[in-house]
């Protein structure tokens, strides 16, 4: 949530994405149901994304914003959709492969 709405986001956020916050606030209040449930399989869901979303940050502290690092940052958005609450459906088809093939790509820049 800190990632998504924090002081300044309405315009640090592109327009794509800015209109993607709704369905964004949902997947976290769904994911949030799930938890009360069964928190070790959102421990394991959670183990997925977090490595992708820490090598994101760091990128973004130290490197400028390209646009294919703002586009991975926001793709890592839906993949939790995917991985929490997939009853929303994603914007593009996301996978941990595709993220990984797009960071590697990344990375060589």
């Amino acid at each position: 949530l800190d990632n998504l709405v924090y002081r300044g986001f309405i315009t640090a956020t592109p327009a794509e994405w800015l209109s993607q916050i709704p369905r964004y606030l949902k997947a976290i209040a769904l994911r949030l149901e799930k938890l009360d449930r069964d928190p070790l399989k959102d421990r394991h869901k959670a183990a997925r994304i977090l490595p992708l979303w820490q090598a994101c940050q760091e990128r973004m502290k130290c490197k400028a914003q390209t646009p294919e690092l703002v586009q991975f940052r926001w793709l890592l958005e839906e993949f939790r959709i995917s991985v929490f609450a997939q009853e929303i459906k994603t914007l593009y088809p996301v996978s941990e492969a595709r993220l990984a093939k797009l960071w590697e790509a990344l990375r060589d820049q």
